[in-house]
Parts: structure tokens; sequence; C-alpha cells
């Protein structure tokens, strides 16, 4: 295949590369009336953790991330009168509801025409959360409206994102782009081994690991089901100092409990004010039966797996996962197994996510009730479906970033893009 050029707005004297595509050219002093960073960005793409400033090479990479090895990045004043690809990079949360007013105005005059000619498609990618047309968001409906308000063509829009099922939503709603789905998290991680871990409990916490570092208001509402239940102490449980918002209906003393006691650390060799997203700590998992996955998400009208999930399928740990509804089908139709031989995992149809939380909290309270000999014996049948889940992640690993570490669901849409805007 011929290169796929994507083209980029002029050079930016601050960032000392080029200005990040849909950003303002003015630092929005023209569309805001103040200096505000790139709208598509969070602070965590200017600042580490520690609050260090992050050098240009940082901004390079956030920039022109290498999405396809056939990708050639494109100043404007080289794209001449060729077709190319506008890519707008989505790091931030937030940003179709900051943008809204401004949407696509901020990109250069000759961008904007040959979006409307037919000869660009911009293309937003936003993978690392999956909120896009989840209950109460409005993400889709902006962009049909950015879309609207500059004239752009239907399907001249794409947006490729981590909710699994933005594609359908995109149709049912009948809006005037193309979403493509893709989950992203994968390579934050690496795990070698090829064989299951083993169940070595060390102490009585040892039915459960369950990581809630970012005490989202699902967690908090899932943890106090968990005392509810008597078995929060049955397992190893992260979670750091509660925030705001805080669902407004949990049980007061349960609620007092976590406060009160929050963090809760499971190793203190790690801080809990830095993300271990891309970290395995293989004992906690030898140390426990099976993880509790709490996702990041567990909205109607989403389906979003983060890293959470990847972990206990790279090591071979059993786990339950409290996340979106039909999460398990999902990962059952790509060809993992699960473990609805042994748990009751009827939970995954439920809609109503807080009922969600309690059929699996009660199904652990059921676990609880086994010996630590069960235990052992149940974990010994369960490997045949460990080492099938491990083999199954290499094999789609392989498959998805086999080239250069390239999510190859989106090197895919920008080939078939690229055909688009190519066809004779």
């Amino acid at each position: 295949m011929s290169k796929i050029i994507c083209s980029l707005e002029e050079w930016d004297s601050i960032i000392n590369y080029y200005r990040p595509n849909g950003s303002s050219k003015t630092w929005y002093l023209n569309e805001l009336k103040e200096l505000h960073r790139p709208l598509m960005w969070g602070m965590w793409n200017i600042f580490s953790e520690d609050g260090d400033l992050f050098d240009n090479g940082r901004f390079k990479g956030i920039i022109t991330p290498n999405y396809s090895k056939d990708i050639e990045y494109t100043p404007i004043e080289n794209i001449d009168n060729q077709p190319h690809i506008y890519i707008i990079n989505v790091w931030n949360l937030h940003f179709f509801v900051e943008n809204f007013d401004i949407g696509f105005k901020c990109m250069s005059k000759q961008y904007i025409d040959d979006v409307r000619n037919g000869k660009s498609k911009i293309v937003l990618i936003y993978l690392f959360e999956g909120y896009s047309g989840s209950y109460g968001n409005h993400d889709l409906e902006i962009l049909e409206k950015w879309r609207k308000d500059m004239d752009f063509p239907v399907n001249s829009v794409y947006l490729i994102c981590g909710n699994l099922i933005s594609d359908q939503l995109v149709k049912e709603r009948e809006l005037g782009f193309q979403a493509r789905p893709t989950h992203s998290f994968e390579p934050w991680n690496r795990y070698d081994e090829m064989t299951p871990v083993d169940f070595k409990p060390i102490d009585n916490r040892y039915l459960f690991l369950s990581y809630n570092r970012n005490p989202r208001p699902q967690r908090l509402v899932f943890l106090t089901h968990l005392l509810e239940y008597g078995v929060f102490d049955k397992g190893l449980v992260s979670l750091n100092k509660l925030r705001e918002p805080i669902p407004d209906y949990l049980n007061q003393d349960h609620l007092n409990y976590l406060k009160d006691n929050a963090p809760f650390i499971i190793d203190h060799r790690y801080d809990l004010n830095y993300n271990l997203a891309v970290n395995i700590t293989k004992e906690d998992y030898e140390r426990t039966f099976l993880s509790m996955v709490t996702e990041s998400l567990v909205d109607d009208n989403t389906l979003f797996f983060s890293e959470k999930i990847w972990k206990p399928l790279m090591v071979g740990h059993p786990f339950l996962l409290y996340g979106n509804q039909y999460s398990l089908k999902y990962l059952k139709e790509k060809g993992y197994r699960t473990f609805d031989k042994w748990f009751d995992e009827n939970y995954d149809n439920e809609p109503n996510r807080d009922q969600r939380s309690i059929m699996i909290s009660k199904e652990l309270k059921r676990l609880s009730e086994l010996s630590t000999e069960q235990l052992h014996q149940m974990r010994n049948e369960m490997k045949e479906v460990c080492q099938h889940n491990q083999l199954k992640y290499k094999e789609l690993y392989d498959l998805k970033y086999s080239e250069m570490e390239i999510n190859k669901d989106i090197s895919d849409v920008l080939d078939e893009i690229w055909s688009d805007l190519n066809k004779i």
C-alpha cells in the first residue's frame, strides 16, 4: 500500500512541534478569551504525577502517534492538492463538552475545504475511555453537531473509541458519522510466563484480589456490598482516599468504614497516588483464589475494558467481573472461557449495575464458606480454562499487535479510509 498521508497543522513555537490537530493556533485567546492548554489534552499530558513538565519528546508522541507503519505525517505546507487524513488525538475525558462551541472551527481553512470537497476525512481517536454514547453522555450527539455546523458530508468523520458498542449506537441514533470500536489496553503490561499462577494463600485474606486505586462511585457501591455480605476482609483490597461524588444511597455505616480506613493498601511498596496500571505483582495473584475485577465503567450503553481484565487473563487467574452488562458474553465471543462451571455468572445478563454488584457479592459470600482445601481442588479443576485463556490472550495479542506494537484495529480503519479517499 502507498503511504497514508496524515496532515498536520503549522509549527507551534511554544510546543516546538506541530500544533495538535483540532486545537487553537492562539491557544484559545480568540475562542475562549483566555490562554488554555489544547482542549484534547488533559493535564496528565503536560505534567507527570510528580508535577514535572514533560519534555518535547512526549509532546511529539501524543501529536503524531505511530498508528500504522504506512503513515506519513505531512505538514500543511506540503499537503498541496493530495488526499489526506486529519487525525485528532483525544486524551481528555471532557474534550467534547469543553470543546462544545468550538468543534472543528480551529482547523485550518484549507483542511476544512478539503473535508467539504471529499479530499480529506477526519478521524478522532479516543481510546482510553468508553464513555462516548453511554447513559447520560452526549459525545456522539456533540460530534454530530460539529459535523453539521461545518457542513461536512455524511461519513466524512470517524470516531475510533473504547466503547465497544459505539458503532451500534451510531447506527441506532442515525448519526452522520462512522464509529469504530476498539480496546487498546493489552500492551500496557507484559507477562511472559505461560503457566497459570498457583494458589498459595499466606493469611486469611485469600479469597479474592481487588484493585481499586481510583475510588470511582460504582466501586464504592460494590465495596459497601462486600461489607454488607461480610466478605470485604476475605480478600486483598486496595482503595485510595474517597473523593466526590459519593453515591448518596450507600449504607452510612459501611461508607464511614471506607472513609475512616482509606487508603487500603495491599503492598506498602506501592504508593496509591501513582497509577499502577502498568504493573503486575505476581505475588498478589498467588495469594488469592480469584481476581475480583472492578472495571472502570459499569454504565449503560457502553462496553469497555481497561487493563484490569487483561491482567488475570495474562497470568491465568480465575475472575469475577464487575463491569458492563454482557462483558463476559463479549469475552466468550472472542474465544476466552469464563468460569460458569464453578461460579454463578448470571450477573452478566443483569441490566441494573447495582443488582450486578449484589449478585457478585452473594457469589463471593458463597465461595467464602468453602474451605481452603475445597478452593484448592476447584483451582486444580480450573487450570485447563486458565491455561486456555493465557494461550488465547497471546494468540489474539499477536494477531492485533504483531507488527511494531501497532493496534491493528486502528491501522485497518486508516487503511479503509485511505482506500476510500483514493478511489478513482
